[in-house]
């Protein structure tokens, strides 16, 4: 531990320790913790330095969609094994590499002299096959690979890790592929979907629904109605200047019409959503079809606000729907308990409660719940979950919120850390909104809502 506490010490001499605001509480986060530290580097990337189990692993990722350049990857390396050198001095340094969204363990890494023997390596916990340069490119100067992936490293002292993650092989595995009619009528819809910003800040995704109102995910309403957490929720914010809804394909367009809403509103805590009036319902793009009956589809597409490298509104199409008693769901329930007491040490050790683990994914399989796997994340909370048949577009849920639960409290540099293999979306299913909208509010608004 002393060793790497010199390394941070060293890192933090070298490069800026990354900072994260938090606007909603003016506070700001510095993100070094004790065995761990994480750096701004230049053009968008961003270093982790992780100590575990006697391993420093290292790695880098770039806020965008574009891989890791090779330039700035190969002079991380180089500061390192300099660090190294002078501290092992006649000691040689073992380094191994490893797949990113693979566990942290030491028994998932492959040695280097390996990876430099052997083409390719088997990777355990995805089963499938791994090419060594795809897995070592980024971290040399030579020719041996160009830098064409897509994430990152870990690297370290007397056991050492590094990883990059090549992307997906040339053939898909599925179909997402959209028709000609499809894309047309999918272009249509987004243009119903709108952000609600507060603040100057886009909270959330709604879309429009009746004849002046829109529909989004409560928990997105509770942050403009208690906007210092308080436990106090004040509806006429939601009537404020701050508050509206922008239906531009950038939430920093600004709109030709602020849409603004109405204090009164209806909501259901169980299923997390709410309607909201339209105080000035001029000029509304078209209100989206709901369905009332319950749906077989096996996939539906998203539209909203929660992309995580840009915050546009996007189309997410084709998201296959989970079921509850899926092999998708039962091998991520048995990865996160094999994994539990690693989550439970890693929260006890930053002061959150280790409690969180045991959440799991309580509540994805409540009859009124859709689960999804989508690309979509913070931000997308309220976007219209739709399916296509026979020319038409339906919406048969609203995004609520994402599992496991303990992924949402987990501080940033352990999320990259995270499987997405583990990670799921949930909405409420249209249906179950149908029949408690039915069966609370007049039969006219009900008509207006869903005919």
């Amino acid at each position: 531990m002393a060793i790497f506490n010199r390394l941070l010490a060293d890192c933090i001499s070298r490069w800026e320790i990354h900072r994260k605001k938090n606007h909603e509480r003016g506070e700001e986060r510095v993100d070094i913790y004790c065995g761990c530290g994480i750096f701004s580097l230049q053009n968008a990337h961003i270093l982790y330095v992780h100590f575990r189990d006697n391993v420093v692993q290292i790695w880098i990722v770039r806020c965008s969609k574009k891989s890791p350049s090779k330039e700035i990857c190969v002079e991380v390396k180089k500061h390192m094994d300099d660090f190294f050198e002078k501290v092992f001095k006649k000691c040689e340094v073992e380094r191994h590499f490893k797949c990113p969204t693979g566990p942290s363990q030491k028994d998932a890494m492959y040695p280097h002299d390996k990876l430099k023997k052997d083409s390719s390596v088997y990777c355990d916990y995805h089963e499938y096959e791994l090419p060594s340069l795809d897995l070592t490119g980024c971290w040399f100067s030579d020719d041996r690979n160009d830098g064409d992936t897509t994430a990152v490293i870990d690297s370290g002292t007397a056991s050492s890790g590094s990883s990059i993650f090549s992307g997906q092989p040339f053939k898909k595995e599925y179909d997402d592929t959209l028709s000609q009619s499809m894309v047309s009528a999918m272009s249509e819809q987004m243009k119903s979907v709108g952000v609600l910003i507060f603040c100057g800040k886009p909270i959330g995704t709604v879309f429009r629904v009746g004849s002046r109102c829109v529909m989004t995910a409560l928990h997105v309403i509770k942050i403009v109605l208690d906007h210092s957490k308080s436990g106090s929720h004040d509806n006429t914010r939601l009537e404020s200047d701050e508050t509206f809804i922008n239906f531009n394909e950038s939430p920093c367009t600004p709109p030709g019409i602020a849409y603004k809403l109405r204090k009164e509103f209806i909501f259901n805590v169980d299923l997390d959503v709410a309607v909201l009036e339209i105080s000035n319902p001029t000029n509304l793009p078209q209100k989206l079809k709901l369905r009332k009956a319950a749906t077989w589809a096996t996939e539906v597409s998203l539209i909203g606000y929660g992309h995580p490298g840009t915050p546009n509104k996007h189309l997410d199409p084709k998201c296959q729907i989970v079921t509850p008693s899926s092999k998708r769901i039962q091998s991520a329930q048995a990865l996160l308990q094999q994994n539990s007491g690693y989550y439970r040490s890693e929260l006890g050790k930053m002061g959150l409660d280790p409690g969180l683990v045991d959440t799991g994914y309580k509540g994805y399989d409540h009859s009124s719940k859709i689960v999804f796997d989508c690309f979509m994340e913070h931000g997308g909370s309220g976007a219209p979950a739709l399916t296509y048949e026979n020319q038409s577009v339906e919406v048969v849920g609203v995004l609520t919120h994402g599992l496991p639960l303990i992924y949402f409290s987990l501080p940033e540099n352990m999320k990259c850390h995270f499987p997405n293999n583990l990670r799921l979306e949930v909405g409420a299913k249209m249906q179950y909104i149908f029949e408690w909208i039915k069966a609370s509010v007049p039969a006219d608004i009900v008509q207006d809502l869903f005919d």
